[in-house]
């Protein structure tokens, strides 16, 4: 969707549709080009994070990183703890702060989708290209999320052009990927997961 604000508020705003579709609760708002001087962490993050530490899980995702203070301040929740933290690289002032990021963590996640928001949909391969290099230069791990196989949530086969990118991805040496909508609410789960591992073992057969 693209909008146009017609009137705002403290509580409300009007806004201009240029596009047909559903709008539906609990998404994501991108302003193309405006960084707000939002909180990295709100109570509602505080909360989850110690939830993580009391259930023992491995991980949790930092979304919407700006810059290493923000790293740092998850971070420091979670010290002395075995909960690690996969930092999430999908907006343009983490790309710019990239270098500090990088040495704030060992694994990174580059969310596509929005990424793809921040900096314009035409330019997701070169910095999803850019963060995996500088990523593995410094010796972390660097996974890719969104839409690797999406055209699976229906069929059991996938694009061509979906397998190329995926192929592509595991030549240039990522981590691992994330795989979304696929898994989560597919019809076909497991032919995503085989699919994935078939195009993996080619792409490793490869002189």
């Amino acid at each position: 969707f693209k909008f146009r604000v017609e009137y705002s508020s403290a509580s409300r705003a009007i806004l201009y549709s240029f596009s047909e579709g559903l709008l539906i609760s609990n998404k994501g708002v991108h302003l193309t080009g405006k960084h707000l001087p939002l909180p990295f962490l709100f109570d509602r993050d505080r909360a989850l994070i110690a939830q993580a530490i009391e259930h023992r899980l491995d991980y949790i995702g930092l979304s919407f990183v700006r810059n290493r203070a923000d790293v740092e301040e998850a971070l420091a929740l979670v010290k002395g703890t075995d909960l690690s933290a996969i930092v999430k690289v999908e907006t343009a002032p983490a790309v710019e702060n990239l270098d500090s990021i990088l040495a704030s963590a060992d694994e990174f996640l580059v969310d596509r989708g929005d990424l793809s928001c921040d900096v314009g949909i035409e330019n997701v391969d070169h910095f999803q290209k850019y963060i995996l290099r500088k990523g593995k230069r410094a010796g972390k791990k660097v996974y890719f999320a969104t839409q690797f196989l999406h055209s699976m949530l229906h069929n059991n086969v996938p694009l061509i052009a979906e397998v190329c990118g995926l192929s592509d991805a595991i030549a240039e040496g990522v981590d691992g990927i994330q795989l979304s909508e696929e898994t989560a609410i597919g019809k076909h789960p497991i032919e995503v997961l085989k699919t994935v591992q078939r195009v993996r073992a080619s792409v490793q057969a490869q002189p």
